[in-house]
């Protein structure tokens, strides 16, 4: 890995901690001359990461404006949900392929707690 890449994911990971920790996502504003600063690097690795996540779909980018978090579509919110409602049942189908009477109890007095 050469130092740009390095200064790159360096950045990468520095912006996801920064989006992960915002307790308002929608309102995060991020400014690549300012993270450069906080980084102490140049700009060009962190326009470099930042890019990389708006072609992950994580960030968008308007002309002449700041960088934002993007919102999901209503389709991409419900194919989302189909998805973990699939991946739901295919666990519990693989559960049942194993569970012993055991974990029957277990289970049976965890739920009797709630």
């Amino acid at each position: 890995m050469s130092d740009r890449e390095s200064l790159q994911q360096i950045a990468y990971d520095y912006i996801g901690s920064r989006l992960m920790e915002s307790p308002d996502l929608l309102r995060l504003r991020l400014s690549d001359r300012r993270i450069a600063r906080e980084l102490r690097m140049s700009p060009t690795p962190v326009r470099e990461a930042v890019k990389q996540l708006e072609q992950e779909g994580v960030l968008a980018r308007k002309p002449r404006s700041r960088t934002t978090v993007r919102v999901p579509s209503y389709d991409e919110v419900v194919e989302f949900y189909d998805m973990r409602l699939l991946l739901e049942v295919y666990v519990c189908r693989r559960a049942c392929e194993s569970i012993t009477e055991e974990d029957i109890r277990q289970l049976r007095a965890i739920n009797f707690k709630i």
